[in-house]
């Protein structure tokens, strides 16, 4: 593992009247990560998230981030330093996409020409045109909104992003062409991200580890596949599901997988990219009729190895072993 970005250690919170949001949680969030938090309503999800950056505090515990105490840091300074997108997005509605993007390097006194600059390289990481702007919220579909919170949190370059169900009141395709969107950002950008949802499917498409929790309690930590194949806790499987072979292959990335080395391809291989899942390239292997994929490096598709399906195979195979293992154990 890498170094931890944030830590909890025993974390507990408890409001009035001894109601416990949170007891006893600790994990860490490792640099260049994206962690999922799930979990049923009410499990203290958001809560935890809301302690990264100090909007609440815990009752007990310890909270790092970079390493450093979360009571040590000024709250307005360790707020800069972590990028922040919700739910309901927050863009303030008087001020353009520009201003919106730029608001928090105006508030740290960056210059007017470096503020613009910046707006227009970050219009160019979530994929919109100079012409959005002198546009404002109002102006925008509910996805441009969700793509401009998410050039904001970008825009002081922050090493950590938290992000709260932030595509949860959007239509299904738009939610999942966003969800896309945000994996090639976290390959291209390398930032940690600490993500909080209550959808399984799209915690199990987006995150390297995730954390299942029910009534305040963190109940697994691991690899989406790891958890699928053998769930620390009753509930934890019950959630998940009990990690049939489609699941699996959704979880597990082509980069993954065991590649060969390029040595001669057909002159009709067809291709799949390396951030792809191994269900993704099944489909293709199947709609092709053809046993050998070119994988092809994200944004510049440059080939970068060969899958087989035997190799596929056997991927599964050993994951499969493992699980029985788990079983017999």
């Amino acid at each position: 593992m890498g170094n931890p970005v944030v830590v909890f250690q025993e974390v507990t919170k408890e409001y009035a009247r001894g109601v416990r949001a949170l007891e006893g949680v600790s994990f860490e969030v490792e640099e260049g990560e994206f962690f999922c938090l799930i979990g049923p309503s009410g499990c203290g999800k958001t809560t935890l998230l809301k302690m990264v950056n100090r909007l609440l505090e815990p009752t007990s515990g310890r909270i790092f981030v970079y390493g450093r105490d979360v009571r040590a840091w000024d709250p307005i300074a360790l707020r800069r330093s972590v990028g922040y997108v919700i739910q309901q997005i927050g863009l303030f509605p008087h001020l353009t996409v520009e201003e919106n993007m730029t608001y928090v390097l105006a508030i740290m006194g960056v210059p007017l020409q470096v503020r613009r600059q910046r707006a227009r390289e970050l219009l160019g990481v979530i994929g919109l045109d100079e012409s959005y702007l002198r546009r404002f919220p109002g102006e925008l579909s509910g996805g441009e909104r969700q793509r401009v919170g998410v050039a904001r949190a970008l825009a002081a370059d922050p090493k950590l992003i938290v992000m709260d169900e932030p595509f949860g009141a959007l239509d299904q395709i738009t939610r999942m062409r966003l969800q896309d969107e945000l994996l090639e950002l976290h390959r291209k950008l390398k930032k940690t991200i600490l993500f909080v949802t209550h959808d399984l499917e799209e915690a199990l498409k987006l995150s390297t580890r995730l954390g299942v929790m029910r009534g305040g309690r963190m109940l697994g930590v691991g690899r989406p596949h790891e958890l699928l194949l053998a769930p620390p806790d009753p509930f934890v499987e019950a959630f998940l599901g009990r990690g049939g072979i489609v699941q699996v292959l959704r979880t597990i990335r082509v980069g993954d997988a065991p590649l060969r080395k390029i040595q001669e391809l057909p002159g009709t291989c067809p291709s799949v990219p390396v951030s792809a899942s191994l269900e993704d390239a099944l489909h293709r292997m199947i709609l092709a009729s053809r046993r050998t994929l070119a994988v092809t490096e994200d944004g510049t598709g440059r080939v970068v190895g060969i899958l087989e399906f035997e190799d596929l195979c056997r991927l599964l195979h050993r994951y499969l072993e493992e699980k029985l293992s788990f079983t017999c154990a």
